[in-house]
């Protein structure tokens, strides 16, 4: 009977412990998933940025119309967040119409794509002669030809577009056929973590809005796709142009030209110069070298995942990204991996104009139709 005793010790000892290898690789598994799945997303979305569009009005840094108006931190009651809105023109998207003031309508054809309100559209004469950026005040369904458009300013968001009014009654915007000014999508993307689930069991999860607007992005909103789940920390910090005669970093003393990636910055997001750079202006100019949005070089992002449940018999530091890798809040129960990845801003360094480039009438062998 001891012997019998002694071995079935023995087995539940073993089948207990690889019980708990398996219940804490599985917990891994999922952090690790949930990482992998939010960076791939960010990686891939992210080198969008500032496609064909005005460099200046790439990077949104306002806060006006943020669920909260905190734009880095956030601490939420199992999360903490920054924020990072961005836009870029839809590459695969190209129309030709013409634009009054008022309304948008087609050379022919219709868009082809439905559309909530709030959508930007930029529309851009040949050669970029006047361009404007403009918001769809009502749904589009895809057979519409003309759509009723109104400013795309925001109030307070030093990022807004210039205001359209002032082109309408360029001769080009009247232009048809192959003088009829290019009609574009601009996307919108809000990357930031929220909670979601029913009271009292909400998860913190990684989301993608649609917009920037206030109607898209307030804490009611539903214009957004869940990213990656169980997302406890989502950091940005951003690469600057480094002007090599600089004495001091953007950053301030002792610093690296990474705006927000400690908590020693005198700045954690760029900001808007008094004298924002151009496409014009020359590489070695100094308004490059500015902490400018238009002068971002690169984006880090930092993610700390969790597992779906906690282990119980152990106890694990749960580590908080935002702005100090080191920075930790009390221990916990649950598993936790760090990831991060670095994608490269190379639209914002582009000095080509972001008009699309034009088709050789009558010349089968000139493919480029749609531009861009």
């Amino acid at each position: 009977m001891a012997i019998t005793i002694i071995i079935l010790l023995a087995v539940a000892s073993a089948f207990t412990g690889i019980q708990s290898v398996y219940s804490r690789e599985a917990q891994m598994k999922t952090a690790v998933e949930s990482g992998r799945v939010a960076t791939a997303y960010v990686e891939r979305v992210t080198r969008y940025l500032g496609y064909g569009l005005d460099p200046r009005y790439a990077i949104d840094i306002g806060t006006a119309n943020l669920p909260s108006t905190t734009k880095t931190n956030f601490a939420g009651a199992n999360f903490i967040t920054d924020d990072f809105a961005f836009r870029y023109r839809d590459p695969m998207y190209l129309r030709r119409g013409t634009y009054n003031g008022t309304a948008i309508t087609l050379d022919s054809g219709t868009f082809g794509v439905a559309l909530q309100p709030g959508r930007l559209i930029q529309i851009v004469c040949p050669a970029g002669a006047a361009w404007a950026v403009v918001k769809t005040g009502a749904a589009i369904a895809a057979g519409d030809n003309t759509i009723a458009v109104g400013s795309a300013n925001v109030a307070a968001n030093p990022t807004s577009f210039p205001i359209p009014a002032a082109v309408a009654s360029t001769p080009c915007m009247a232009g048809t056929g192959t003088k009829a000014p290019f009609v574009m999508l601009v996307r919108e993307v809000r990357l930031r973590v929220i909670p979601l689930g029913p009271i009292g069991q909400q998860r913190p999860f990684l989301v993608a809005y649609n917009a920037l607007d206030l109607a898209n992005t307030g804490t009611s909103a539903t214009d957004f796709d869940p990213i990656a789940s169980d997302v406890e920390s989502f950091h940005v910090s951003y690469v600057m142009n480094k002007d090599p005669a600089a004495a001091t970093p953007l950053d301030g003393a002792g610093g690296d030209s990474v705006l927000g990636n400690r908590t020693t910055d005198s700045a954690s997001v760029p900001g808007v110069a008094a004298t924002r750079p151009t496409y014009d202006d020359s590489y070695s100019d100094a308004v490059r070298y500015s902490n400018d949005a238009a002068n971002v070089r690169a984006v880090q992002f930092e993610l700390s995942t969790r597992s779906l449940r906690t282990e119980s018999r152990k106890t694990h530091v749960q580590k908080r990204l935002a702005d100090d890798p080191t920075a930790v809040a009390p221990s916990d129960g649950f598993f936790h991996v760090d990831v991060g990845t670095t994608v490269r801003a190379s639209n914002l360094t582009s000095r080509r104009m972001f008009t699309p480039l034009l088709k050789v009438s009558g010349d089968p062998t000139d493919l480029n139709e749609w531009g861009g």
